[in-house]
């Protein structure tokens, strides 16, 4: 993200204290299973409240 964005690397990655080399290593690897899980969900709830024409809260979207 922060390379696709036109930011420095180096400079994203003194500020936040990560190394280069760690930046893009972890670019590298697979989504975690909670990541994953977290698209998912997002997708699910976004499609409920699409289907209930934009109904809105947590009782409403859960039912």
């Amino acid at each position: 993200m922060i390379a696709s964005e036109g930011r420095p690397v180096q400079v994203a990655c003194r500020v936040l204290g990560v190394s280069e080399a760690g930046f893009y290593e972890h670019r590298k690897r697979p989504p975690s299973e909670r990541g994953v899980r977290h698209v998912m969900l997002t997708n699910l709830i976004s499609q409920i409240h699409l289907e209930s024409r934009g109904t809105y809260g947590d009782r409403r979207v859960h039912a």
